[in-house]
């Protein structure tokens, strides 16, 4: 579940109708322009919500992220450039295993070419730019 609907439901809609309410009575009271829509973003924006930087690895951070954005942006598909220079073999299993089990997709970017993983397809670009499948 998204993280948003996670908050939705804790707030549960009856709730965000009273506030909507008895927000909409108070500034009745004056001259005002509003608009009903709501939006969460605009929630997390008034509550200075912020995520997290304390991690003690790049794969820490890394998942995290991958994590994050997945959940809030709903992308199912993330690309990396030159990851592998930063991350050790076993490192790069962990983060596959992650992305797998949150149903993501990652894509890399490499300058080079380096040890293929069990679960990687790798595709090589040359400079002609012909496509070969390894």
């Amino acid at each position: 579940k998204s993280i948003l609907y996670v908050i939705a439901e804790y707030c549960s809609c009856n709730n965000i109708l009273s506030i909507n309410s008895t927000l909409l009575t108070f500034i009745s009271f004056f001259s005002t322009t509003y608009s009903i829509d709501f939006e969460w973003q605009d929630w997390f924006k008034m509550y200075s919500i912020k995520i997290d930087t304390n991690y003690h690895t790049l794969l820490e951070r890394l998942v995290e992220y991958v994590k994050i954005v997945s959940t809030l942006c709903g992308i199912s598909t993330i690309c990396f450039v030159g990851i592998k220079q930063y991350l050790s073999i076993e490192e790069i299993q962990q983060l596959y295993k992650n992305a797998y089990y949150n149903k993501i997709y990652l894509l890399l970017i490499e300058s080079c070419e380096s040890k293929r993983q069990i679960d990687e397809n790798e595709y090589i670009v040359d400079k002609d730019s012909c496509l070969i499948i390894k």
